[in-house]
């Protein structure tokens, strides 16, 4: 069914995190961080994807290196 796939998809990547051998203090945001909206076009189990978290990375990319460019 597809709540089992939207759980073993959450399975999986809780498998993948505990590779690298690092603990997020907050799992869903590190789940939202990689979810692209288009994912949650089939799975419903999940409610948040990246665009919100990648509006905010460019942001911040964008004042470091317009900083940068300023003090060259």
């Amino acid at each position: 069914t597809l709540i089992e796939k939207e759980i073993a998809a959450h399975s999986d990547f809780i498998r993948i995190l505990n590779l690298f051998h690092y603990e997020f203090q907050n799992i869903s945001l590190a789940f939202e961080a990689i979810t692209h909206s288009s994912f949650l076009n089939e799975f419903t189990l999940f409610s948040k994807h990246n665009e919100k978290l990648e509006f905010l990375g460019d942001s911040v990319l964008n004042i470091l290196i317009s900083n940068a460019i300023y003090h060259l």
